[in-house]
């Protein structure tokens, strides 16, 4: 499966959410049950320390058989993303067997554009 583009636009110190679901070819929906999710921010892919890391229950929630999911970030990991960096990359695992393996699948990928405030 090839990961889709999604790039984000995420205003500094907001609440930020998006959701999407995981179709396979037909697109049917893909179950999520018994699946884990990872998705880390950094500045450039090849980054040493993510801005922000997420992980099932901590900022990801999966839809089970409806192959949906929702990631949310809240006004301190946003303002950590800002801090950190004004464009970046994101990318979102989904982990059949629930942990990190050969199995993982990519399945978003895209840039990260944060919104500074202007008026202070």
């Amino acid at each position: 499966m090839t990961a889709a583009r999604n790039d984000l636009t995420i205003e500094a110190g907001a609440f930020f959410q998006f959701n999407g679901v995981v179709q396979a070819a037909n697109r049917a929906p893909v179950s999520l049950v018994g699946y884990g999710a990872r998705m880390q921010v950094r500045k450039r892919r090849e980054e040493p320390t993510a801005a922000v890391s997420l992980t099932m229950g901590a900022g990801i929630a999966l839809g089970g058989e409806t192959g949906s999911f929702v990631v949310t970030l809240d006004g301190d990991q946003t303002t950590a993303i800002a801090a950190a960096m004004a464009k970046g990359v994101y990318d979102l695992w989904l982990d059949p067997d629930g942990t990190k393996s050969a199995n993982s699948i990519r399945v978003m990928e895209g840039e990260v554009n944060i919104l500074l405030p202007v008026t202070r």
